[in-house]
């Protein structure tokens, strides 16, 4: 979308590089995983076709089998459903009639009932159009356990009444109604990169529009004490106590330390933050919702959204939930994080998140949407995790998507591929230097920006280092792009800005790469620092003269 300078800094203002550590220790897992479960599919998005990662052709259903799904056998016992709306086949005189492929791929029977079929580890028709309170029987025509159940893996509240409760076993079927017009996503809870989707047409639901202002919230700080000792691990009632009183911002913080000092995954855990804080809350909790534990709390909350509102409004309830914020940077990071939440939502289908971010209603929040669906590609489809993964990305390809995505999408995609390629290219900056160089022209500059976040995450807190690895860079525009992305990194919280600015008074003065980083600088500046000590503070780290000047005169400091 956008590609000047300006919109290159505003999507630097996302959100901290995962660290080098960290994001190799992912891939490494996911190789391992790989190699250990080829046989069975778990990672075949990844491995098949090619050699690469791109999304194949479906293959035409095989023949469909009729002695397994005109007569299904007694559903096992797990398999019960107690949700309104849905219920197991118990024998031939409950079950529909199925008597032709043209009816397991998903063609309406004048009851208005129709059939998924699995087999072969999919869903046959693997998107179905139905009429709002039509049927769909799912129907295991496979020798494997299946368990259809809506989105977000694990949790299933998008639509939760969507969930047998348990497994369907070969040649047993389980039908659900839908009552709730909407594009209803599902994956197979034992196997989530299985996926398939129920679109169900019919009248929009009362649902009553989101207000045109929701309200940020606040919250007094924590007690002391870990996540541990403050019961957020595995005490359900003390977690929402927690999350009612002080909010899903610090209940996901304790417990991404938690996992940072015992190794243990958040992940699932942030889910049900954010789900208690959209049921607390309201909508105004998908503000509060932070990036840690791979963003899950913002997907606990959409989730929950989701779950209360449906999604035949999903185009302006997004559009609403961040029109509180008037600063640049923290509306930015609000539909980042919508971003996020939606390719999670789309089963990590890029395309559809894509098409939903361009629904929002002007194009600097549908591109911040954007950087926040390719940033979710890269590190949540990589984390390992269940339910995450990602058949945009190519352990083989530093490139790929960037070089497949629609050609308005290439520049956002560029902005955070580099992550993608550092872990091909085992962090040699000179070569992903050679890969931004040989961007298309408009993803040139941004590819380099996105570089230098990197460089930040590689070096930490070494601005020496920083500026030494962003002269892998070539001289000029690249090289300047490089440094001021990879400034605007360390400096995410006020604690980082004296490295910010230090990283600025390393280049030379009155350079090109000194004027345009030290107007990053106070661009960020205004953002982070609230406090007037901290302002004040920052600008007596200027060079004396014209920009602690402008410093003093942008973030009104008084002069001493």
């Amino acid at each position: 979308m956008s590609t000047d300078s300006e919109a290159s800094e505003v999507r630097s203002e996302t959100v901290p590089a995962v660290p080098r550590g960290g994001r190799k220790t992912e891939v490494w897992r996911l190789a391992v995983v790989a190699l250990a479960f080829l046989i069975v599919g778990v990672v075949v998005g990844l491995m098949m076709g090619d050699g690469g990662s791109r999304p194949v052709s479906l293959r035409p259903p095989p023949p469909f089998t009729e002695s397994a799904a005109a007569e299904p056998a007694a559903p096992a016992e797990t398999a019960r459903n107690g949700a309104a709306g849905a219920e197991s086949l118990a024998g031939a005189d409950d079950a529909p009639g199925i008597e032709s492929p043209e009816d397991a791929d998903g063609a309406a029977s004048p009851s208005g009932e129709n059939t998924v079929a699995y087999r072969d580890g999919r869903f046959w028709p693997d998107r179905l159009d139905i009429d709002l309170g039509d049927a769909v029987v799912f129907v295991n025509d496979s020798d494997q356990p299946v368990w259809p159940a809506s989105n977000i893996h694990p949790t299933h509240a998008i639509l939760p009444e969507f969930d047998p409760r348990g497994v369907i076993r070969p040649g047993e079927a389980w039908r659900h109604t839908f009552t709730r017009s909407g594009y209803w996503r599902y994956h197979n809870h034992l196997e989530p990169s299985e996926v398939g989707m129920v679109v169900a047409i019919g009248a929009s639901e009362d649902v009553e529009p989101l207000p045109a202002v929701l309200d940020p919230l606040s919250f007094p700080s924590a007690p002391a004490g870990t996540a541990d000792e403050l019961g957020l691990l595995r005490d359900d009632d003390a977690l929402a106590r927690f999350v009612e009183a002080h909010g899903p911002g610090q209940a996901t913080r304790l417990l991404s330390a938690a996992q940072a000092e015992s190794g243990w995954d958040c992940h699932d855990r942030a889910h049900e933050v954010g789900r208690l804080a959209y049921e607390i809350h309201g909508p105004a909790a998908v503000l509060s919702a932070p990036h840690e534990c791979q963003s899950g709390a913002m997907h606990g909350a959409l989730e929950a959204l989701f779950a209360h509102r449906g999604t035949a409004h999903l185009a302006n309830d997004v559009s609403s939930l961040c029109s509180a914020f008037g600063d640049r940077f923290d509306r930015h990071n609000c539909m980042h994080g919508i971003g996020h939440g939606l390719m999670a939502w789309t089963s990590y289908e890029l395309h559809e998140a894509l098409d939903l971010c361009d629904q929002v209603h002007n194009d600097s929040d549908a591109a911040s949407c954007l950087s926040g669906v390719f940033m979710e590609n890269v590190v949540g489809g990589l984390s390992g995790l269940m339910g995450h993964t990602t058949e945009y990305l190519d352990l083989d390809d530093p490139v790929y998507p960037c070089d497949a995505v629609a050609e308005q999408y290439v520049d956002d995609c560029y902005f955070f591929q580099t992550s993608h390629m550092v872990v091909v290219l085992d962090w040699d900056f000179a070569k992903v230097s050679e890969l931004c160089d040989a961007a298309p022209p408009a993803a040139r500059l941004v590819c380099f920006a996105s570089m230098g976040r990197d460089v930040s995450a590689h070096v930490g807190m070494d601005p020496a280092a920083g500026v030494a690895l962003c002269g892998r860079a070539p001289q000029g525009p690249p090289r300047v792009e490089c440094l001021a992305g990879a400034m605007q990194d360390a400096f995410w919280s006020p604690e980082g800005a004296p490295t910010a600015a230090e990283f600025c008074g390393l280049l030379e003065p009155g350079s090109a790469a000194s004027e345009r980083c030290y107007a990053v600088l106070l661009d960020r500046a205004a953002s982070v620092l609230h406090d007037p000590d901290q302002r004040a503070g920052l600008c007596a780290l200027m060079p004396a003269g014209g920009w602690r000047h402008r410093c003093e005169e942008r973030l009104s400091v008084s002069a001493a």
